[in-house]
């Protein structure tokens, strides 16, 4: 999945805390990373789900 940030405020920058699925989140449910990085309107991430697994974000 591509998550396209351009519904941001164009020149700001924020701050993204992303828990994902981890590398063997397909094996087990507990497996997740935890990433914080800089984002704008131009950034666009992609991410692989596991089967049953998720994504979640916080925006500042």
């Amino acid at each position: 999945m591509t998550i396209d940030f351009s519904f941001l405020e164009k020149g700001k920058k924020f701050q993204a805390e992303i828990f994902s699925d981890g590398l063997n989140a397909d094996k087990a449910a507990t497996d997740y990373k935890k990433e914080i990085i800089t984002i704008d309107s131009t950034t666009k991430l992609k991410y692989r789900l596991a089967s049953g697994g998720g994504l979640a974000m916080i925006i500042k």
